[in-house]
């Protein structure tokens, strides 16, 4: 799992391909503002606000994902 807060604010980053990951935690990526590309190819839980502030996704690959808790992404 990635961790609350573990990559928030990190605004040179890019993409994120996280393909053994299960379940992304509160604020995981809150804020990363360069942030493009996003593939969590095993997460099947987004917790709350993981991508909030991630203005520039345009998709989210997760064939897994089957849940979702409150608001996970805000553009």
């Amino acid at each position: 799992s990635i961790g609350v807060n573990a990559f928030s604010d990190c605004t040179s980053l890019e993409s994120a391909i996280l393909p053994n990951v299960r379940t992304l935690h509160d604020r995981s990526f809150y804020g990363c503002s360069s942030l493009k590309e996003v593939n969590l190819l095993s997460v099947n839980c987004l917790c709350e606000y993981a991508f909030f502030g991630c203005s520039l996704i345009k998709e989210i690959n997760a064939p897994n994902l089957k849940s979702i808790e409150k608001l996970y992404i805000k553009l």
